[in-house]
């Protein structure tokens, strides 16, 4: 990817596949700083990033307590389903995500 960002416009996608490209081209590099607001993709990002990974430490610790010294009617059943989700594979949960980004 870092190789191919340095194409220039015609080279991209052109057979017979180059590795290299033939001449080091920084037009994609100053057209993403021209074009996009980097400052606030950023912001998003970290946004994004800490939200997600501070729910996801919260309501982990809340529910491996509970699971581990809490005894409740239904905490095998919750553990087997919660075992069960972990098996599938994170790909599998890129379709959705891409199509709610979308809608």
């Amino acid at each position: 990817m870092l190789l191919t960002s340095f194409k220039g416009p015609g080279e991209f996608g052109k057979l017979p596949f180059r590795f290299l490209p033939q001449a080091f081209d920084l037009s994609n590099y100053r057209t993403a700083l021209h074009q996009l607001n980097l400052p606030l993709l950023f912001r998003n990002s970290v946004v994004a990033t800490v939200v997600i990974t501070g729910s996801t430490l919260v309501t982990s610790a809340l529910a491996g307590y509970a699971l581990a010294k809490l005894r409740f009617p239904g905490r095998e059943l919750v553990f087997r389903l919660m075992l069960s989700t972990m098996m599938f594979p994170a790909f599998l949960f890129f379709v959705p995500h891409f199509l709610i980004l979308v809608h």
